[in-house]
């Protein structure tokens, strides 16, 4: 009698305890206990599903986003993965040696092997938005800097898994950028990957948990670009002055989660300890480092600074704010002259991360490196093209040329002539609707139909490198070249 007692009891408790722990999931669902951020996972999560026919589809997408303590779980699955089996709970980061873990999306991967090489049309479409950038810069004498940040495993290549080959910087595609810049023109350009390497043997320059630069590695790619400013603008030197020193920082630590580590879910139990430093006298700083940052020491006698710069950039900011009276510090790879214009720049500073080379040339907007006041003469004509943007690989029987055109006087251009290398392939259809151009120049009167378009067929071209060039010709017959446009073609 005992023992069947004790079974009955056991067995009610099992049962207890079951709906216990089912109802405390579901409290935790409801209220929300042990969750991470979307921040944290770069994601967004799934929204409170509606009544709908797709309910089942979408209440099944939120329970695996929000059931409860669903942040315990993911970071005791990551814990037991990466420190005791060394592996990945997530195929954006790489777990290596020594605590180091590699950020592994944007083509990281396959950029560190060597195995997507830039193409010569697309190093050359780099190479030409960099071009005229330098020259509308220099039409108003305001120096250009570009400043390379070389990706984290290029520095520590000694510390990414065996099993993944190197490639060494040579084929690496912003090292044929630089070399490419540096042999070609006249930009001034600082790749940061050798002062790094040299600095590692000292300090670690790169965080082990994030895909940053540690506060050192951002100190030491200050001064060299700090260097590479003053030589390129030997004008603005004195007042710029030389780079902090030791004695001139404030030294520290800190707890730090990392980027890296908030992907593989262990932001909350294995932060980072790092060493911190700061200038002593740092520069107010004010925005959202995500978007735009504004800095400056407010010395009237220090040069004005526009820096288009990705996320390294905020690590540069608080040492170069001691240098200039204020900086404006967009999160963009492109290029905009209005921002140039309206800060009233004295220097022009591009800070790009190598990676960025594996994505599409970037295409400035719509109203870049031309204004109303630089219209071309005879005709008095500007405009843009969007399509086919630079560099890019074209294929099939239809392709697509687009973009917009503005005459001075309303309705002046006649007709729009498309060359391909030395041979014309027709006349783009003209005042077609284009109400983001009317949103940029709301005063022209045809900005509202300045699109323009033409198609051709591209598998009457050899594969490899075309130049697009458009002209336009007015109603009394003067005809001005808009643009041209460097391309590939691959059938």
């Amino acid at each position: 009698m005992s023992s069947h007692t004790n079974s009955k009891a056991g067995a009610r408790l099992t049962v207890a305890a079951f709906y216990g722990a089912l109802w405390l999931l579901l409290a935790g669902t409801w209220f929300g206990w042990g969750q991470f951020n979307p921040a944290d996972e770069r994601r967004v999560f799934a929204p409170v599903p509606q009544l709908n026919r797709r309910l089942p589809e979408t209440l099944n997408l939120y329970l695996r986003d929000h059931f409860g303590f669903r942040g315990w779980f993911v970071t005791l699955n990551a814990l037991l993965r990466t420190k005791l089996l060394h592996t990945s709970t997530t195929p954006k980061v790489i777990v290596g040696k020594q605590g180091f873990l590699f950020y592994a999306a944007e083509g990281a991967v396959e950029n560190y092997m060597g195995v997507k090489p830039i193409g010569d049309c697309e190093l050359e479409s780099w190479v030409q938005l960099f071009e005229r950038r330098a020259r509308w810069l220099a039409s108003r004498n305001v120096p250009l800097v570009v400043a390379l940040v070389p990706d984290k495993e290029s520095v520590y290549p000694e510390m990414m898994p065996s099993g993944i080959a190197y490639s060494g910087p040579s084929k690496r595609r912003a090292d044929r950028f630089a070399e490419a810049i540096r042999s070609r023109t006249h930009i001034s350009l600082v790749h940061l990957r050798p002062v790094l390497i040299d600095e590692k043997k000292r300090h670690l320059t790169y965080l082990l948990t994030d895909t940053h630069w540690s506060q050192w590695g951002a100190y030491v790619g200050y001064r060299e670009l700090l260097r590479a400013i003053n030589q390129a603008a030997p004008q603005l030197a004195k007042s710029i002055g030389r780079p902090l020193e030791m004695p001139d920082l404030s030294f520290g630590t800190d707890r730090y989660p990392g980027d890296l580590n908030r992907m593989l879910g262990l932001n909350t139990i294995a932060p980072e300890v790092v060493n911190t430093l700061e200038p002593l006298h740092p520069a107010m700083i004010t925005g959202n480092p995500d978007t735009v940052i504004a800095a400056g020491s407010s010395n009237p006698s220090q040069p004005r600074l526009v820096m288009f710069r990705d996320s390294f950039g905020v690590g540069l900011i608080p040492y170069l704010g001691t240098h200039f009276s204020h900086i404006y510090a967009p999160t963009t790879w492109g290029f905009d002259p209005q921002d140039v214009l309206r800060e009233k720049a004295d220097l022009v500073v591009i800070e790009m991360v190598e990676r960025a080379f594996n994505d599409v040339v970037p295409t400035d907007p719509e109203n870049a490196l031309r204004l109303p006041s630089e219209a071309i003469v005879n005709p008095r004509v500007w405009g843009i093209l969007d399509a086919p943007q630079p560099g890019v690989n074209v294929s099939g029987s239809v392709v697509h040329v687009s973009g917009w055109a503005m005459a001075v006087q309303p309705k002046a251009i006649e007709r729009i002539e498309v060359w391909l290398d030395s041979e014309s392939i027709g006349e783009m259809k003209l005042h077609l609707p284009r109400p983001d151009v009317e949103r940029v120049q709301p005063g022209m009167r045809d900005s509202s139909a300045a699109g323009v378009e033409l198609t051709f067929d591209s598998r009457r071209l050899s594969n490899g490198r075309h130049q697009l060039t458009w002209k336009a010709t007015d109603s009394e017959h003067r005809t001005a070249e808009l643009g041209r446009r460097q391309f590939c073609v691959a059938n």
